[in-house]
């Protein structure tokens, strides 16, 4: 089967099943595709001589958005038990689109500030891999603890902790060297708000 020209550069395809079936319209299955302009079509499984509905990723420039260059569907165990469909942009963002809001929800997480991501998985354990340019990432789901829990729960080796890019979160504080741990919180906190993750699935990178 072959569909109609599109009229633009077709980058990335993912196939989401599952979805709510209308008799006589749809069968709860789509092939998705995201293209050079920043619009994810949506196509019907079945019907390919043309796209069923659009989805805007990324409207930023006149002529078209960012390139959507790589598609993953979210795994069932992860995020916030709806359809997401998590893609990869060209200005390096990785964003989230809900399947039947059919929009991005949350903030882009940000994979690099000049390499588009190119590439995206999950892990056995659920987490978020991306790359693009030289960087691989990964992303692993935030519990939802307040400031007080999550320190009292640093020391606790069997709790899961959400990861963070800065290299200085991961070294230990030296106890003799009091002038130091000011300035050492102050970049804790700044890496902390760097990485505060996507605002619905609470997610938070590591390089």
């Amino acid at each position: 089967m072959k569909s109609e020209d599109q009229e633009e550069e077709l980058l990335s395809s993912v196939f989401v099943g599952g979805l709510p079936s209308k008799p006589g319209r749809s069968k709860g299955e789509k092939i998705l595709v995201g293209s050079g302009s920043g619009v994810l079509t949506l196509w019907e499984r079945g019907v390919w001589d043309d796209q069923d509905e659009r989805i805007i990723v990324d409207g930023s420039g006149k002529g078209g958005g960012e390139s959507l260059d790589a598609l993953i569907l979210m795994p069932d165990n992860v995020g916030d038990g709806h359809k997401n469909v998590v893609v990869g942009v060209g200005d390096g963002t990785v964003r989230i689109v809900r399947m039947g809001l059919n929009k991005v929800v949350g903030e882009p997480l940000r994979h690099d500030d000049i390499e588009g991501v190119v590439a995206l998985g999950f892990d056995v354990e659920g987490r978020l891999i991306s790359g693009g340019g030289s960087i691989v990432k990964v992303w692993e789901e935030q519990m939802n603890l307040d400031d007080e829990e999550a320190e009292s729960d640093d020391d606790n080796m069997g709790t899961k902790r959400a990861l963070s890019d800065s290299d200085d979160s991961d070294k230990q504080e030296d106890s003799s060297d009091e002038d130091s741990k000011p300035s050492k919180r102050r970049k804790k906190a700044k890496a902390k708000q760097k990485n505060a993750g996507n605002g619905i699935l609470g997610f938070k990178g590591m390089e």
